[in-house]
């Protein structure tokens, strides 16, 4: 299973996001957006509830087509959600995330670290896509990722530049 997060999802579903220029991605619809071989794609629970909190935050006379789309890719399962598989671990490992990586610079988030830990504690999980760097490129993250996965008798998952999946 390829997991998403909300960034993705919102790169999905509004056509007016700030980071469609940045991806070549025009008005294109989600299925246009994406590889050939790239046709479904889980979003876990927490994502999904960030990302309709930030279209009502910033979408404003659009939301209602946005929330459409959403809703729209998620019935012809373009989206599949999922929730919180192993409650217990998912905390321990987003507590871990969100506390321990902080540094002068940046740190994850609480709710990027729900995410991730959703994923890393969800077996068929062998992907996470997304535009944060400090996930993809933070060498703790991939530890805490690899220690969890291992723990947990998981094939191992990483966390990949959503441009991996994208049409140019």
């Amino acid at each position: 299973m390829k997991f998403i997060d909300t960034c993705g999802v919102l790169l999905f579903i509004n056509r007016r996001d700030m980071l469609r220029p940045h991806y070549n991605l025009g008005n294109k619809p989600a299925e246009s957006c994406v590889a050939k071989n790239e046709k479904q794609f889980c979003i876990p629970m927490p994502a999904l509830g960030e990302a309709v909190y930030k279209v009502h935050e910033k979408c404003g006379d659009n939301a209602d087509e946005v929330l459409e789309e959403l809703n729209r890719l998620i019935r012809t399962n373009f989206l599949r959600v999922r929730f919180i598989n192993n409650p217990s671990k998912t905390f321990q490992i987003a507590k871990q995330l969100s506390s321990e990586m902080k540094d002068d610079r940046d740190s994850i988030s609480p709710m990027d670290a729900l995410i991730l830990a959703t994923a890393i504690t969800e077996q068929d999980c062998y992907a996470l896509y997304t535009t944060d760097t400090k996930l993809i490129l933070d060498t703790r993250v991939q530890d805490v990722i690899s220690d969890s996965r291992d723990e947990l008798g998981f094939q191992p998952m990483h966390v990949y530049d959503i441009d991996d999946i994208l049409r140019s």
